[in-house]
Order: C-alpha cells, then sequence, then structure tokens
C-alpha cells in the first residue's frame, strides 16, 4: 500500500490561510466548512514579539479512531492508501466522529 505524506515549512508559513482556501476549492466544502485550519499563537515578548503559524488538517491516521467509533461505517480508509474518507450517503450526522477525532478535523454537515 502507498502512503502519502505532506511537508511544510512552518519557518515560511505567514498565515495568510491559502492553503485553507485551496484545501477548500478542491473538496467544494459549504460555508462554515473547511478541512483545514490555521492555529496561531504570539511568541516572544516585547520587542521581540512575533507570531507562530501552524496548519492543522486531517492527518489520515493508520489507525483512525473516526473509523472506529462510526456507527453505520460511512467513515473509512480507501485500501491503496490509506487515505480517510467519508461516505456521505451513509452518514447519519451522529457527530461520534468529531468526538473521536485526536486533531479536532471532523465536521458536522447539516442539509
Amino acid at each position: 500500500m502507498s502512503k502519502y505524506g505532506m511537508v511544510i515549512d512552518l519557518a515560511r508559513c505567514n498565515g495568510c490561510n491559502a492553503c485553507v482556501i485551496a484545501c477548500k476549492v478542491e473538496h467544494n466544502t459549504a460555508n462554515g466548512i473547511n478541512f483545514t485550519k490555521v492555529l496561531e499563537r504570539e511568541v516572544g515578548t516585547y520587542p521581540n514579539a512575533g507570531r507562530q503559524f501552524l496548519p492543522v488538517m486531517c492527518n489520515h491516521c493508520d489507525d483512525a479512531p473516526c473509523i472506529d467509533v462510526c456507527p453505520t461505517k460511512a467513515t473509512y480508509a480507501r485500501d491503496e492508501d490509506g487515505i480517510v474518507l467519508v461516505d456521505w450517503d451513509k452518514c447519519i450526522g451522529c457527530g461520534a466522529c468529531l468526538l473521536s477525532c485526536p486533531y479536532d478535523q471532523r465536521f458536522q454537515v447539516f442539509d
């Protein structure tokens, strides 16, 4: 099985959120739903204060807890590469995946 990885140079991240927008466009998510977010924090003290940025996204866990807790098996890992996906036709919106994700990257869609 092939595995994918993503490398982000945090020293070059300026918090522009271009990765958030690119992910949103690629996955065509609804308003208010982002698969990616950028965490921010202040570091240092005046006059040497600054900001650090950390892009956070689904990590497609090898042993994804969101898969284990899904009562309808709507959340699953693709066999060929382990990417975690959701079959929205099977999802009942119970929110078990939201509570189980250690990265707080799951969301609920309401029609």
